[in-house]
């Protein structure tokens, strides 16, 4: 049975088993046209249930933030430092990129639940997947990120068909903030480090930003959080086959043995916050560390802003 005000979409599937046999699997799922958007003082979702609609945390009249901002997975992966600040508010979290960053690391999923349940921060989840005018269905042979894409596009125009349609919540949200012109309210701005997704996103007439062009504009001046943006990605200067590159800085391969009369101190452990701000600015990395098997001197870290893991000796 289906409830009123839902709809259902059937998505089929092939998998494999241990044996070889293909298993076509159909799933249902469920769109609601209930889903809440989160804003203080929207008056259709204010007419929503409690238990459905219980939070309605964004913009607030006494905020001075007149847009909202809405991130793909891959920018929130890379910027958690970044959207960790206080200063950083009123983000829009996808479930589109909460199950993406889920699915990459368990660590930085529970990390960014934690920002959404801090109420000074202002992080809502957007149930995209389950908003019957905001879900997208992947096409036959689409990757999974151009999918992602959509999705986050339909949920940036459900948001600005949404509130438009509330003068005075669209009194609040010009986007002079971000320089915005035009005669239709720009609700929502998209962060993204990807510049194939920026261009996707100006060809709908979508606004954009990079992370260091976002943090800029929002928080020019503010040199604290500017410096917790990660830089965009360098071009890989190895050539093919080429051994995996290694940190400046980093002891090489064989360490001189100092005398036994200069005693050896070890450096003292620094700070969990001086450590985040140093990942952020790219003077340190961090990542998962694989140990080599057939020498226990030897191990590699793959850093997920890197191409080629870095190799460690010693």
């Amino acid at each position: 049975a289906v409830l009123l005000g839902m709809s259902r979409v059937n998505q089929f599937f092939c998998r494999t088993t241990r044996r070889g046999a293909v298993l076509k699997i159909a799933r249902e799922h469920y769109l609601r046209e209930d889903i809440c958007c989160g804003v203080a003082g929207c008056e259709p979702c204010s007419a929503l249930d409690a238990t459905i609609a219980p939070r309605k945390i964004l913009l607030p009249p006494e905020s001075q933030i007149d847009c909202l901002t809405i991130i793909d997975a891959p920018t929130a992966i890379r910027q958690i430092a970044f959207l960790e600040h206080p200063s950083v508010t009123d983000i829009i979290l996808t479930q589109t990129l909460m199950d993406e960053v889920k699915r990459q690391s368990s660590n930085l999923y529970q990390r960014l639940y934690k920002l959404v349940d801090c109420p000074e921060k202002r992080f809502y989840i957007f149930l995209n997947e389950h908003c019957q005018n905001a879900f997208v269905d992947r096409l036959p042979g689409e990757s999974l990120k151009d999918r992602n894409d959509r999705a986050v596009f339909a949920a940036m125009k459900w948001y600005d068909e949404h509130l438009s349609e509330q003068p005075r919540i669209a009194g609040r949200c010009k986007g002079a903030l971000f320089g915005i012109q035009g005669p239709a309210p720009r609700t929502v701005v998209l962060l993204t480090d990807d510049a194939v997704t920026r261009t996707r996103a100006a060809q709908r007439d979508l606004v954009a930003y990079s992370a260091i062009a976002y943090a800029q504009t929002r928080f020019a001046g503010c040199g604290e959080v500017t410096d917790l943006v990660v830089g965009p990605e360098e071009e890989p200067t190895e050539a093919a086959g080429q051994a995996p590159m290694q940190l400046e800085g980093a002891a090489p391969e064989t360490t001189a043995v100092l005398p036994p009369h200069v005693p050896f101190h070890f450096e003292k452990h620094r700070k969990l916050a001086d450590l985040q701000v140093l990942v952020g600015q790219r003077k340190l990395y961090r990542g998962r560390l694989m140990m080599t098997r057939h020498n226990c001197y030897e191990a590699y870290v793959n850093v997920p802003t890197l191409r080629k893991p870095i190799i460690i000796h010693g």
